[in-house]
């Protein structure tokens, strides 16, 4: 099991790893008030690029690469993407190339 525990997620085909900037929490005194409502772009850092998209031609196979570069920070969308796991450094997402939103340079 130990093993496990040091494998590295890699992005494949055409999607992106996001490490989610943690959110700040806003608190009233010492009372946690969540954020339900809004539906605001996330901003998080590039972890893993897949390789791209296939496009079958045929007997062909052409590859679309993707733009993004690892380090690159990204506004994703507040759905639409698959949790991969959960840190105090933020949460790692997997997301489709076309559905990031936004990046920032």
């Amino acid at each position: 099991m130990e093993e496990l525990d040091n494998l590295k997620p890699k992005a494949n085909n055409d999607h992106v790893l996001v490490r989610l900037f943690p959110k700040k929490q806003k608190t009233q005194g010492r009372i946690v008030v969540p954020d339900f409502d809004k539906k605001v772009i996330q901003k998080g850092t590039v972890v893993s690029v897949g390789p791209g998209l296939d496009i079958y031609n045929n007997n062909e196979v052409i590859t679309i690469s993707l733009r993004y570069k690892e380090g690159q920070i990204v506004g994703v969308p507040p759905s639409g993407w698959t949790p991969i796991e959960s840190s105090e450094d933020g949460d790692l997402i997997s997301i489709k190339a076309q559905d990031i939103v936004v990046s920032y340079e």
